[in-house]
């Protein structure tokens, strides 16, 4: 795209697709970027600054990376990453020196092309575009974001002009087509792996960290602007730890202020019921649905919650996030129009012929959620019925439905179900909480590999059943592999599962802590004393942490290596 043709379709964008999450994106662009430069063998993190992503490192002979891998959990600020740098460039700011193109691809937008395309018709350009992709595609930089959202088969083989949008874009990732440009692709931190296999060669491995301590207060005092409240409500979460580290997530920052900002207006300032991810979803819907719905009768609340669900649960089996208006229940256009209830938003889409009406959750991790409570409003045997397929699929090849499994298990707990029971008399049965805790059993003691982990873990902390976690943990711990773990700095909520579902365990047979803190490793000291092999990497250790790190790891272990590593802690300046 040109750049003055990138500042309108942006402009457009802010004006016609105005969404509640939208303006918190902004704080994540000031806090850092963690890069993971190493070998799977030997785990080095540095961290970098946006506009070193396509730069050479310190090592000898090294050649800035044709791939960039840009990875974080859900509602890290990856799709706004993307769009920001896009802006910069466009602005001259950033990359320009590089660049003189760049395209956008949104995955879950391919997800709805049916007929063979080229790759011209895939990215939408004019002649001219075509004239540069074909005479100088080294300066051609293609920005393809939600990699993990792609429903299409991904074939690495060389293809005719035009083909499958899969096809196609496999072409594209992997070299075959326009070997010499230049990639930037966002996902979640599952699909990484399998991103890495697929893409061309240099490849940097990079990582959204999300907001930082003082990035999570800075927000709490934009939010709630001049207003002293925010200090109030700021304690008060960090109080609770299942919340503070939730607000880690920008998105749930997000959240989470939203939730407190509608309870300080009625008067409710309380976090006691706050144990799980699951648990502000609900409370935030509740909220909304109290506050902006009061005249809709509990029974109209009902059928407008269902009907979200299930057009949510349709979306996700078939990569839809986008949905025109006749596949949308009426139920719920009644609502959008006669309120302002964010949980699915309206805006004018630009195709490659027209502009038309669509709609879209707010974010893609309040889709996951809709659908999970969905299966709520089944009754028990369509219910059983209905879990067993998605249990049924759920592997690292399925990660879509991973999210949703873990939602299942927030919905199981049971101070979820009883505020789920009061408010709508709806819950989750007790069958189906039996199915979905045998179906972990099942899954820990056959078919649980590295990359699902913290998966399991999080789903046993959304859960909060100790005799659930007792169990597990206990097949996990006899089981051939043992319990092996692997955690870095990016998501704190998985050191608080870790630190919950460990206590229920005898032995522990590895942990790998990459970019770890003092923080973090504290909360896991019982842990750590159960552990046989411990690989850990630890920022920002002053002089009067070193008794406590002594203490943590374990007085009177053997240590048989100590590397010493320089990491550098750069602080982007631009855009502030």
């Amino acid at each position: 795209m040109h750049r003055s043709h990138v500042k309108a379709c942006l402009k457009f964008s802010t004006e016609d697709l105005e969404k509640p999450v939208g303006y918190l994106d902004n704080a994540v662009w000031s806090e850092r970027i963690e890069m993971d430069l190493s070998e799977k063998e030997k785990e080095i993190h540095h961290h970098i600054t946006v506009d070193k992503l396509f730069s050479q490192d310190d090592s000898p002979n090294s050649v800035p990376p044709k791939a960039v891998i840009l990875q974080g959990n859900s509602g890290s600020g990856k799709s706004f990453t993307a769009q920001k740098i896009l802006y910069e460039w466009a602005n001259g700011n950033l990359f320009s020196e590089i660049f003189d193109v760049v395209f956008h691809l949104r995955c879950s937008e391919l997800n709805d092309i049916a007929e063979d395309i080229s790759l011209v018709e895939l990215l939408n350009c004019s002649e001219e575009m075509a004239q540069i992709l074909r005479k100088i595609p080294e300066r051609v930089l293609f920005l393809v974001d939600g990699f993990d959202e792609l429903r299409l088969s991904l074939p690495k083989k060389p293809l005719p002009l035009k083909a499958e949008p899969g096809a196609m874009l496999s072409s594209l990732l992997n070299g075959f087509i326009l070997k010499e440009s230049f990639l930037l692709v966002t996902t979640r931190s599952i699909a990484a792996e399998k991103l890495g296999k697929l893409l061309k060669f240099p490849q940097r491995f990079t990582e959204i960290m999300g907001f930082s301590k003082t990035g999570i207060q800075e927000y709490f005092q934009k939010f709630f602007e001049s207003d002293e409240r925010w200090r109030q409500v700021y304690e008060e979460v960090k109080a609770n730890g299942t919340l503070y580290a939730a607000c880690s997530s920008p998105v749930m920052c997000w959240l989470v202020c939203s939730v407190f900002k509608e309870k300080s207006k009625m008067s409710k300032m309380t976090t006691h019921r706050f144990r799980s991810t699951t648990s502000i979803f609900v409370d935030f819907v509740f909220i909304l649905l109290e506050h902006h719905c009061p005249g809709l009768t509990e029974s109209q609340q009902r059928d407008l919650l269902k009907d979200l669900g299930q057009l949510a649960h349709k979306g996700i089996h078939e990569g839809q996030v986008l949905f025109q208006r006749n596949k949308v229940p009426e139920t719920i256009l009644n609502v959008l129009h006669s309120t302002s209830i964010p949980f699915l938003s309206s805006f004018h889409y630009r195709g490659r012929i027209n502009v038309k009406e669509m709609f879209s959750f707010m974010h893609l991790s309040f889709q996951e959620f809709f659908a999970a409570l969905f299966y709520t409003f089944l009754d028990e045997t369509e219910s059983k019925i209905e879990i067993e397929k998605l249990l049924s699929i759920s592997d690292v090849k399925s990660y879509h439905v991973l999210p949703i499994i873990q939602c299942l298990f927030g919905l199981s707990n049971q101070a979820v179900n009883n505020l789920l029971m009061k408010k709508h008399q709806q819950a989750m049965s007790h069958a189906t909480c039996d199915q979905l805790q045998e179906w972990l059993y099942e899954f820990v003691s056959h078919y649980l590999n590295a990359h699902l982990h913290n998966f399991v873990l999080q789903c046993l902390y959304e859960g909060n059943n100790n005799h659930v976690v007792q169990n597990a943990m206990n097949i996990w711990e006899t089981a051939e592999s043992g319990i092996k773990i692997e955690l870095s700095s990016s998501n704190t909520s998985d050191y608080h599962a870790a630190a919950y579902c460990l206590q229920f365990c005898r032995h522990i047979r590895t942990m790998n802590l990459q970019g770890s803190t003092m923080e973090n490793l504290i909360m896991l000291e019982e842990a750590l004393s159960k552990c046989d092999e411990l690989h850990l990497s630890v920022s920002h250790v002053s002089d009067n942490d070193v008794d406590a790190l002594i203490s943590v790891v374990g007085k009177g272990k053997d240590l048989r290596n100590l590397t010493k590593m320089t990491c550098f802690d750069l602080h982007p300046t631009l855009y502030q």
